[in-house]
């Protein structure tokens, strides 16, 4: 995803990892023009207990998809 609008090139992702359950991982990172920032939020039944970005519930959602 494009952080900055400004930008052409897009300096982010945002990826969900889940088992059957519908447990795992959302890994996501924003790179800036001074830094970067990684983040592990974990999932259970499908939900997180952290507040999720709007790419990060896509992430998830897609996901959920394909584990069914």
């Amino acid at each position: 995803f494009r952080e900055f609008e400004e930008m052409d090139k897009k300096f982010g992702y945002a990826v969900a990892l889940l088992e059957a359950e519908k447990n795992g991982v959302i890994l996501s990172s924003i790179f800036g023009r001074e830094d970067s920032r990684s983040y592990v939020k974990p999932i259970e039944a499908g939900t997180s207990t952290y507040t999720l970005t709007e790419e990060e519930e896509e992430a998830l959602h897609k996901a959920m998809q394909a584990v069914g």
